[in-house]
């Protein structure tokens, strides 16, 4: 529990990390970034020294959140005349905001100076990291692994994820007039001993195979889609057509190759 002593509202929570989850919100409240704008109000208005930070109860990890509920309606600290709670808490209810706190919270945040001063979201763009700022990260992530159910949860997450034309060619656009290379040597020679000695999987061979495939879409001269085809090697194996004709057709190069319209699919 967080207490603001002059006015005696509260905060309670649950964690499993409790020195780790007080170090957040402290260092989040005196960055003025922290997302409860009621309790970052209370903090810059009265300062650290007018707060107290206390351990209400020590239990199994499981009973959490029924913990936390049970002391936000001892002290009735989503009562904002009481207390700085605003999600609902309890087993189901987790995480969620009621309609009138996600109004009150957009409303407060517009109000306030941070948000008219902000940076539209732009973060590092345009800025770069020094050289020691780059050591230090570097540092601090070398020998770290994601676990086989991190990697799982990244790949489900990143499935059929694309960037649009526009954007990879800005990017490309961006480092050849910078000259800026895709991978260092330093990084090329790491990449390489990295894979040295490992097998790839028939299906990763399978998969980067069929990444090097552009699906061809096959429509007659009237533009009624006739067949998808994995790519034109693939119509130039099965039909004997020719490949570079066919490409010339989607690239907008040709008008028609064996009495066909023949189109890139679309990202």
């Amino acid at each position: 529990m967080i207490t603001c002593v002059p006015t005696n509202k509260s905060i309670i929570g649950e964690t499993g990390n409790i020195r780790k989850r007080i170090n957040y919100h402290i260092q989040n409240l005196k960055g003025n970034r922290h997302e409860n704008p009621y309790l970052q109000n209370a903090w810059n208005k009265y300062g650290y020294d007018n707060f107290s930070f206390s351990v209400l109860e020590y239990c199994e990890f499981n009973e959490c959140k029924v913990k936390e509920n049970y002391y936000c309606l001892l002290h009735d600290t989503h009562n904002p005349e009481k207390g700085f709670n605003l999600r609902p808490t309890g087993n189901n209810l987790k995480n969620k905001f009621t309609e009138e706190h996600k109004q009150k919270i957009s409303q407060s945040l517009k109000n306030s100076e941070k948000f008219k001063n902000r940076d539209s979201g732009k973060g590092m763009r345009g800025k770069f990291h020094s050289e020691e700022s780059r050591k230090k990260i570097s540092d601090s992530n070398k020998g770290k692994t994601h676990s086989k159910e991190t990697k799982l949860k990244l790949s489900l997450i990143n499935k059929g994820k694309f960037r649009n034309k526009e954007s990879v060619k800005k990017q490309i656009d961006s480092r050849r007039k910078n000259n800026k290379p895709w991978h260092t040597e330093e990084t090329k020679k790491n990449m390489s001993i990295a894979s040295k000695g490992k097998k790839k999987s028939k299906e990763h061979v399978e998969n980067m195979k069929l990444s090097r495939y552009k699906t061809v879409f096959q429509y007659d001269l009237h533009g009624n889609f006739i067949k998808e085809w994995l790519g034109a090697s693939q119509i130039r194996d099965e039909l004997g057509y020719n490949q570079s004709n066919i490409t010339s057709v989607c690239n907008g190069l040709r008008k028609t190759h064996k009495g066909f319209i023949w189109k890139y699919k679309q990202s």
